[in-house]
């Protein structure tokens, strides 16, 4: 998938009848979380972690986190793979990322950010957002990295059964490299 949404079309070939085309494979959704605050959000809210969501090469997340952020306007990126691995491996996140598959969609990158700027729109961030779960319509004036998350699965339509029950078993681990890497 490139960065304007157009998804990878797979050539087969197929046995006496050449080259057919198979239909454009959909980008997998991962959701992915960290500890946040070393550590401290973790003491005060028990199981919170910063989560962010991928899709294909993409993550997005929202760009004020932890317990100075409370009040502020919501802010949201999107960054690449490759450029998550180097924070992780700078030690500009906490590591270690781990991640776990929701399923697939075919949502373009056009369509996650619009999808983006409509959460963000007059809200406020508010680490405690995400303690009633799912998030309900009461709570749309405030929100975190959480209810983002869930607020973009919903949207994708991917499974969100392990979002709601916090479920952090089953996952893998992002892989940073061993030396020094360059931004």
């Amino acid at each position: 998938r490139s960065a304007q949404g157009q998804h990878k079309v797979s050539k087969v070939e197929d046995r006496g009848k050449g080259i057919r085309t198979k239909q454009a494979r959909m980008p997998a959704v991962y959701w992915g979380w960290h500890m946040v605050d070393g550590g401290a959000v973790a003491n005060a809210f028990q199981n919170f972690q910063h989560w962010a969501i991928r899709v294909g090469d993409t993550w997005y997340e929202n760009y004020n986190t932890g317990s100075n952020a409370t009040g502020k306007p919501f802010k949201v990126e999107h960054t690449s793979h490759k450029n998550l691995q180097i924070e992780l491996g700078n030690r500009k996140r906490m590591a270690p990322m781990k991640t776990k598959k929701l399923g697939e969609s075919n949502a373009t990158h056009a369509q996650i950010m619009a999808w983006m700027d409509e959460y963000k729109k007059s809200r406020t961030y508010d680490i405690r957002a995400s303690l009633s779960w799912p998030p309900s319509a009461s709570e749309k004036q405030i929100g975190n990295c959480q209810t983002m998350v869930y607020f973009l699965a919903d949207k994708m339509g991917v499974d969100k059964s392990d979002l709601n029950n916090s479920n952090y078993n089953g996952h893998d681990i992002i892989l940073v490299s061993s030396r020094n890497p360059k931004p």
